[in-house]
């Protein structure tokens, strides 16, 4: 990973509300559309589960690959992407198979 590299541009400096709105957006949105696509009361935290799964499992899988590169690269930032949409259309998946 280079300081000029291409995943310089996001790895950059970031003002400290940026993360948290980054969070706290999308859990907002997963609870109500959980809560609207299972009945409003069957698994009305689904959504939410889905957002913390859709957060947490790129992060984890990009601190371990920034350990072992030493870094991120635009590459890997694009991994995260990838993974965390594929996720959202399984999850997805699952959700609406379970209304």
């Amino acid at each position: 990973a280079r300081a000029q590299g291409t995943g310089a541009a996001f790895a950059g400096p970031r003002t400290p509300w940026l993360p948290i709105i980054a969070t706290v957006v999308p859990l907002i949105v997963g609870y109500f559309a959980g809560r609207c696509s299972t009945g409003c009361w069957t698994l009305p935290w689904s959504g939410v589960a889905l957002v913390v799964l859709l957060l947490a499992l790129p992060i984890l899988v990009l601190a371990l690959i920034s350990r072992r590169l030493g870094g991120l690269t635009g590459d890997t930032y694009g991994l995260g992407i990838e993974l965390a949409e594929t996720l959202a259309l399984l999850g997805g998946l699952v959700i609406i198979r379970l209304i």
